[in-house]
């Protein structure tokens, strides 16, 4: 049986998974999600202007800003969309492991959002924004991976030839 690792590469509007199996090496890319809403100005999400509340004590308005900006909101939205579909690809046992690959804030919002089944196959997470890293080039800058991780066994058995700590 095949032994297979995602690198699922995010930022707060894009994600790309990649697949390395033990047998073949290299990364082919399994997946690519977006949401392009992220990525607009958060005027063109919401209001332009605050909403306005009267206060009791006299009667001026203030203006109230909301408690969530749209823009986060929308990354949000995105952390949740790409944990349920990393929960159902674990659940189908699609891969044997994975390494979440992005900013941290970002990392974050999508381990919290994942279930039991990907946690479990979690190996690491690598606060790194590698989101402008073109497709052909992404293998070589997960190589060296394999000393941050929690597990870092089962990546050099996917990456032969790279140094593990003991």
């Amino acid at each position: 049986m095949s032994k297979t690792m995602w690198f699922v590469v995010a930022d707060g509007a894009q994600a790309r998974i990649f697949a390395n199996e033990a047998e073949k090496g290299g990364l082919t890319l399994v997946t690519h999600l977006r949401n392009d809403k992220a990525r607009l100005p958060g005027a063109k999400l919401g209001r332009d202007k605050p909403t306005r509340v009267q206060e009791s004590a006299n009667p001026s308005r203030s203006a109230a800003e909301p408690h969530v900006d749209p823009k986060e909101k929308e990354k949000l939205r995105f952390a949740h969309q790409l944990g349920a579909h990393i929960e159902e690809a674990a659940k189908k046992s699609r891969f044997d492991s994975f390494v979440l690959v992005a900013p941290a804030r970002t990392a974050r919002e999508i381990r919290g959002t994942l279930g039991s089944a990907s946690r479990d196959r979690l190996l690491g997470i690598v606060n790194k924004d590698l989101s402008w890293v073109g497709d052909a080039d992404m293998g070589e800058h997960v190589k060296g991976f394999g000393r941050r991780l929690q597990r870092p066994r089962v990546f050099a058995h996917l990456f032969p030839g790279q140094p593990v700590p003991e």
